[in-house]
């Protein structure tokens, strides 16, 4: 997956999203054209893909319809944002990434979006980083 960081417009398109506001980081995603500013592009990552797709997972009902067209084959470009204006930075990114992979990997379902447990990960992210402060104190 490639990263850029750009401003965008928050409009009426981007549907928040619930893993992130389980974590207590408002983040909103929205599909956009490849050619976008601020857009990912298409990818056919298994773990981009999931990554995605968990973000935008409702626990106890799944998908949100505009989401679950793109569950199959090549993820379209996505537009992730802050709904409270900050920059998201590609290490915050890479962070929640990880920490996604942690969850699919090492939790409990029900452990999992708690905003207690994504603390202790990235402490225990920062102790066993070479640079930790590129790790903004707001994900905390």
């Amino acid at each position: 997956m490639v990263l850029s960081q750009v401003e965008v417009e928050v409009g009426g398109s981007f549907e928040p999203s619930p893993f992130a506001a389980s974590l207590c980081i408002p983040l909103q995603l929205r599909l956009a054209a490849s050619a976008e500013p601020g857009s990912t592009p298409q990818t056919t990552n298994p773990i981009s893909r999931m990554v995605l797709l968990r973000l935008m997972m409702e626990p106890g009902i799944g998908l949100p319809m505009t989401w679950q067209s793109v569950s199959a084959g090549a993820m379209p470009a996505v537009v992730v944002t802050r709904a409270d204006g900050l920059a998201f930075t590609e290490m915050e990114w890479r962070v929640l990434c990880e920490y996604i992979q942690y969850v699919d990997e090492e939790l409990l379902e029900e452990e999992a979006p708690k905003a207690s447990v994504f603390c202790d990960f990235i402490r225990s992210y920062l102790r066993n980083t070479n640079n930790p402060l590129q790790v903004h104190s707001r994900l905390l």
